[in-house]
């Protein structure tokens, strides 16, 4: 579908959360009467809500894996441990 400028203009405003009392009232009348702007508009909202959550999660610190090594034990742990356990006594 082929927008308008100003129907561009106020979808961004509304993605971007930066639309007045106005707008609002424009995008309501704007969805009720076209289904094309509708499905548009909806196509756009999918699309920066994805990116969105691709640019949160990208900076998100990387999740460590817990220390495989600590939770182990063998035969020779079984030693350490109980010398710990003792020496925290």
């Amino acid at each position: 579908m082929r927008l308008s400028a100003a129907t561009r203009d106020l979808f961004n405003r509304v993605a971007d959360g930066i639309q007045s009392e106005d707008d609002e009232q424009q995008l309501a009348a704007l969805l009720k009467r076209d289904d094309a702007a509708c499905e548009e508009f909806q196509r756009l909202m999918e699309m920066h809500s994805t990116l969105h959550w691709l640019y949160v999660a990208a900076a998100l610190p990387p999740r460590r894996r817990p220390d495989r090594k600590s939770t182990r034990l063998n035969s020779s742990h079984l030693v350490i441990s109980y010398a710990v356990f003792c020496l925290k006594k």
